[in-house]
């Protein structure tokens, strides 16, 4: 038997192989990064100004409603509650149209200075009957419940400070 034929047998002496070292894959991990299990990352990453503006709109322009009601509704206790006093024509014309079975006036500006004509009487001295009797002699059909109301509005009105003076 040959050597040659043997293919246990040791070769000759100046041959020699290299061979590579064995290499062992790893296992992958969850937190890996191999290139076959990552998704493409998206084409256009949306995160623009106009996209957060136009997110954020909704939620603006709902604040700056409920800031308007707020200052409106502020604005509307603040001045509504708050309004002028009424000036003493406006206080008779009231207590006049208040008096019952009265029948009315179309000259406003007569009843007022006749009105005022009552505290200057007051000031003067005068009782409520002189002013009654006076009142009495331009229109007698007036009675005396009507003219003692409109004394005590024109009075109410006019010259609250009198109110003591009468008789």
């Amino acid at each position: 038997m040959s050597d040659d034929a043997d293919p246990t047998a040791i070769g000759a002496p100046d041959e020699t192989a290299v061979v590579p070292p064995v290499t062992r894959t790893a296992r992958p991990r969850a937190w890996s990064d191999d290139d076959d299990d990552a998704e493409p990352p998206p084409a256009v990453v949306d995160a623009s100004w106009r996209a957060a503006f136009a997110a954020a709109s909704p939620i603006l322009f709902a604040v700056a409603v409920i800031a308007v009601l707020i200052v409106a509704g502020t604005s509307w206790y603040l001045w509504a509650h708050h309004a002028a006093a009424p000036t003493p024509d406006e206080r008779f014309r009231a207590g006049v149209r208040a008096i019952p079975g009265f029948p009315g006036t179309d000259d406003w500006d007569l009843a007022e200075h006749w009105g005022r004509g009552v505290c200057l009487g007051l000031e003067h001295g005068s009782t409520r009957l002189d002013i009654y009797e006076d009142m009495h002699s331009q229109d007698p059909s007036v009675t005396y419940p009507r003219l003692s109301q409109m004394i005590d509005v024109a009075i109410d009105a006019y010259c609250p400070q009198e109110r003591g003076k009468l008789s």
